[in-house]
């Protein structure tokens, strides 16, 4: 099966890579959680934000990565134009 290129329709297009950027709002969002939850654990104070910061920070990246779609993307090797 080939690929089409939608600009110059040549059949001489390649698969690529491209990196997904992970969502740095779901991490901050489960830390703060995190922290939050936290403050009801019998540590002190600093030790309580450090432990909820670093358990939300690792939830919240492992939610992230399963809800991220990948992403295909091709370029076209005559006018390399970039499509998905």
């Amino acid at each position: 099966m080939y690929i089409i290129c939608p600009r110059c329709y040549s059949t001489r297009a390649t698969r690529i890579q491209q990196p997904v950027p992970a969502s740095v709002s779901t991490q901050l969002g489960m830390a703060t959680l995190g922290t939050q939850l936290a403050k009801h654990l019998p540590l002190p104070a600093p030790w309580g934000q450090l432990a909820g910061g670093l358990i939300g920070s690792m939830l919240g990246q492992a939610i992230d990565q399963h809800t991220r779609p990948a992403v295909v993307l091709f370029e076209c090797n005559d006018c390399h134009h970039r499509f998905e």
